[in-house]
């Protein structure tokens, strides 16, 4: 089969992530600078009615800081979010323009030729031809308007404008997952979907055992920072700001804030669009296979930095933010026995260094020298 087609700057960009914009934090620095905010208001309205009484013309200093302390805090609100809407614009734009550079970089897009066969895949081009067995792909992908083949080395675009009939790609399609099918060990593979109550448990195991407590903490301990200064603005009057409140108010501030913002991850979890579609699950001694209905991607055990497990989920971490769910009430006793064997033979545990082997030095075996004994 010979397919001869170009890509498009439209077909390119509809294959890219989609643009998400980053949390700004906005709500959280916003929320903290009222609480400021209303606290200067209530410690200022006590020093309102004897403002008119004063023998002399000027304001109270006191009432002058709080007055200062209000408005800074509401005009630092406003900067913020004058501030948020351009980096959003920004980001955007960025976006934008990562994409067209992108393709501007994709060499010889405008005529490409594949041809696949038994035993392999040719693809060429005016920069020359790449010959490339079934064995080294690693996973195909598909969407509205490409085709995707990534091998150990490169990933190959493939667009569906240049197939004659959606008739070969099927046989294409074909091809390739046959392809696939042939390079897995043979392992029973398990069918399941993911439920909203495994990302839910996956987030919490995260933040309690794979450092995802430490963003909270630091958000906490700004916000209970300023809460507490704004509380000491507010009942303070002539003693020290840090007599005027309790000394119990810093830590509950601490508990109520770290709460609240678990609370605000776990309630994103719950609403966000995960993919909950049929998904098979290979596992073998050299890694993992996983197909849903668009694409088949094989990850071996050095795609992975560490694991994670509790009693109803497995974690395999691509990096320190990126993570892998594997339910365990989709394993059998047995398979979840083998596969705990490869985990912790094959992967650290996710925030602990892998063991260094023992190096094997002169002397170790009993002689003196390091020759073997006779």
């Amino acid at each position: 089969m010979r397919i001869t087609y170009d890509i498009s700057l439209d077909e390119f960009a509809a294959l890219q992530p989609p643009f998400v914009a980053k949390r700004s934090g906005l709500l959280f620095y916003q929320a903290t600078l009222g609480v400021v905010s209303i606290a200067a208001i209530i410690r200022s309205l006590p020093l309102l009615p004897g403002l008119g009484n004063a023998s002399s013309g000027g304001i109270p200093s006191e009432l002058l800081f709080c007055i200062f302390l209000a408005g800074a805090a509401g005009g630092c609100s406003y900067w913020l979010r004058r501030r948020a809407r351009t980096k959003l614009e920004q980001a955007k734009q960025s976006y934008r323009e990562g994409v067209r550079i992108a393709y501007q970089r994709l060499h010889c897009r405008d005529q490409r030729v594949i041809e696949v066969s038994d035993s392999g895949f040719t693809h060429s081009c005016r920069c020359g031809e790449v010959t490339r067995p079934w064995t080294e792909l690693i996973s195909f992908s598909e969407s509205n308007f490409m085709l995707g083949l990534r091998t150990k080395s490169e990933f190959m675009l493939i667009s569906k404008r240049g197939f004659s009939s959606p008739g070969q790609i099927t046989e294409f399609r074909t091809l390739v997952s046959d392809a696939l099918e042939r390079q897995k060990p043979a392992v029973p593979y398990t069918d399941f979907a993911y439920l909203r109550s495994d990302f839910t448990r996956a987030q919490w195991l995260h933040i309690l055992h794979g450092r995802g407590w430490r963003p909270l903490v630091r958000k906490a301990i700004v916000a209970s920072l300023i809460c507490f200064f704004a509380l000491s603005v507010a009942f303070a009057g002539r003693r020290a700001f840090y007599s005027a409140v309790p000394w119990y108010t810093m830590p509950a501030l601490l508990a109520f804030w770290t709460c609240l913002l678990l609370f605000q991850v776990l309630n994103k979890v719950r609403s966000a669009k995960y993919y909950f579609g049929p998904l098979r699950l290979w596992i073998a001694e050299d890694g993992i296979s996983l197909r849903d209905q668009a694409s088949e991607t094989r990850f071996s055990w050095e795609n992975f930095i560490g694991y994670l497990e509790d009693s109803r989920v497995y974690l395999l971490y691509h990096n320190p933010a990126l993570y892998r769910i594997i339910p365990k009430r989709i394993l059998e006793e047995r398979r979840q026995e083998t596969f705990r064997r490869l985990l912790t033979s094959r992967l650290p545990r996710f925030g602990k260094p892998m063991p260094m082997p023992e190096a094997s030095l002169p002397g170790n075996d009993g002689s003196a020298d390091g020759s073997p004994k006779p």
